[in-house]
């Protein structure tokens, strides 16, 4: 596949490798016309920087293959797409030992010589992978943390206002989406940048921003590093909003190793190893994976199933915002391959401008963080691709915005259910928002959404009165569309998003007892619940739920096809 960024074009390549046993998963960015000076590895950080990090990191890999050299954006043991568990003993080794097994690919696809790149936690990361590596030609730290201890004090700050209305797990450190078991966090804590070599050529960047610590910058200047302070780095590793690549900064570092490789140019071997056992190699329940390309578009989707054939549903997997398709904390990885174990199939998918897929033609990139009408259309081309290579019985599975676009796309394409966890029904329906997702608003809503505009005060008063008595713009009305389409609805939802369902009238004291006494509707209250997903409470007896649900669906259809693509 051939994805494009900046003047040139990259060859993009899905890849497995490492242990059989235990493999991991990573894209092979390369020249088009295969032929390399040298190799990078990336090191992305992990969990919710990884996340954040993940189109900077792309747009890096791109910029370094258009260059001439071949670069390899790794998840380590137990992230991303990788095999393993997150919280899995001794995660600072299986990391490290994760970036030797990239550079024992690249070297063994031909090129001579490899450097590291390490973000933020991923920077300690590369210094301990780099004592281990001969011929190293450079090594760029990105943002780095001094210490382990300094990324989980991190972590915990950014929830901090979260925590303190929703409490966390006591028993470990809460990160976004992501939970640090206490032996876990013991472990991440006692993690440092390991000290660098003289014979290394290496780039520091660090923030302008006064919050570098003096005791890092003296590190790396005593390791004879070449330190450069910008105010581009650390914008898009915030908690939420636009991720846009600095592209001066990926232009420096790129310009900055390119000096560093001095061999001919030779024919990189790109490994072809698309599917991977990814688990069940000891018990037996062998889960497959593999990426494929999704619809007219080319959206990605990775395909979990049992080895010997799934039958029955197959449950695609929208995740939130524009994380890409792993799922918050990793979920979607987790459920996906213990469904595979019980025999069902899934794909969980990037919408256009996320992770893996690429905008539709003519999509403005600065819109993606408005949720834009496209992901509904994205959305469909999943379900039909899934459905045109057999696979009649499709169920939707969707986190917040994850969970409306699933509604949106049950409208227009015939599933069998939807599942969702506070999904964002009554999004962009506020007077003063305009209908941007894609849904066709009410008459009377329209107007009012007219009238907010220049009238905040009043509208907002209108609204709350006409939400009492608009049953077909209330969250409830969507869900209903959803059920006379012919799909089963389940709900897990918090208190505010129960709340919000519940806001009129005529959904609290008829349509909704009519829909559950149908035995197509159900909502599960979950108070410990917060809207994203943030605190792992919630999270986990969320997923616990969504699982169950799933699996309660598991009748096999003996016509369905035994593998998809």
């Amino acid at each position: 596949m051939v994805v494009a960024w900046g003047a040139g074009e990259a060859r993009e390549t899905p890849v497995w490798f490492g242990p059989e046993e235990r493999p991991l998963f990573g894209w092979l960015h390369s020249p088009p016309n295969g032929l390399v000076r040298g190799g990078v590895v990336l090191c992305a950080p992990v969990a919710y920087e990884d996340y954040r990090s993940y189109p900077v990191l792309k747009a890096l890999a791109d910029s370094l293959a258009n260059s001439g050299l071949v670069a390899l954006r790794l998840s380590y043991d137990g992230t991303g797409d990788s095999s393993g568990h997150f919280d899995d003993a001794e995660r600072t080794r299986a990391w490290t030992e994760s970036v030797a097994a990239a550079c024992r690919l690249l070297r063994d696809g031909g090129v001579s010589s490899v450097a590291l790149i390490g973000m933020r936690i991923g920077a300690i990361v590369a210094t301990h992978a780099a004592q281990a590596e001969e011929d190293l030609a450079a090594m760029v730290l990105w943002d780095p943390c001094l210490t382990g201890k300094e990324f989980l004090r991190h972590q915990a700050m950014v929830l901090a206002g979260l925590s303190a209305e929703f409490p966390g797990d006591p028993d470990g450190v809460e990160a976004t989406y992501y939970f640090f078991p206490e032996a876990m966090a013991g472990e991440v804590r006692a993690m440092e940048l390991a000290p660098l070599s003289p014979d290394v050529p290496t780039l520091a960047l660090l923030r302008s921003d006064g919050v570098i610590s003096g005791q890092l910058q003296r590190r790396l200047v005593a390791g004879g590093a070449d330190v450069v302070e910008t105010d581009d780095l650390a914008q898009f590793l915030g908690e939420y909003g636009p991720i846009v690549p600095p592209k001066e900064v990926i232009k420096s570092v790129v310009a900055w190793l390119d000096e560093r490789f001095a061999a001919p140019p030779v024919n990189f071997v790109v490994p072809e190893r698309d599917r991977t056992v990814v688990e069940g190699h000891v018990t037996g329940s062998r889960v497959v994976e593999f990426p494929r390309r999704l619809g007219p578009h080319g959206l990605f989707g990775m395909v979990t199933e049992p080895e010997n054939g799934a039958r029955g549903p197959c449950i695609v997997l929208f995740n939130m915002g524009v994380d890409y398709h792993v799922g918050p904390g990793r979920q979607w990885v987790e459920l996906a391959r213990r469904w595979a174990q019980a025999g069902l199939r899934s794909v969980r998918v990037d919408f256009g401008g996320v992770g893996e897929s690429p905008l539709r033609p003519g999509q403005a990139p600065e819109r993606i963080m408005e949720y834009p009408a496209e992901w509904i259309d994205d959305a469909c081309d999943m379900v039909t691709a899934i459905k045109d290579e057999g696979c009649e019985r499709v169920i939707l599975v969707g986190v917040c915005s994850g969970g409306t676009i699933a509604f949106e796309a049950a409208q227009r394409v015939g599933v069998e259910a939807v599942v969702a966890v506070n999904p964002m029904l009554d999004r962009r329906r506020a007077p003063e928002r305009p209908q941007t997702d894609g849904r066709r608003p009410s008459r009377t809503a329209a107007r009012l959404a007219e009238f907010g505009r220049e009238h905040h005060r009043i509208a907002d008063r209108l609204w709350k009165a006409y939400v009492e008595v608009g049953v077909r713009q209330a969250p409830m009305g969507v869900v209903n569309e959803v059920i006379e389409k012919g799909s089963d609805v389940w709900l897990a939802v918090g208190d505010r998003d129960h709340e919000a369902l519940m806001r009129t009238a005529y959904w609290r004291n008829v349509g909704l007892p009519r829909l559950r006494k149908q035995g197509k509707l159900s909502i599960n209250r979950i108070p410990i619940l917060e809207h994203g997903l943030g605190l792992s409470p919630g999270r986990v007896l969320a997923m616990e739920m969504v699982s169950s649900q799933i699996l309660s669906r598991r009748t096999i259809d003996e016509d369905g096809p035994a593998s998809l693509f």
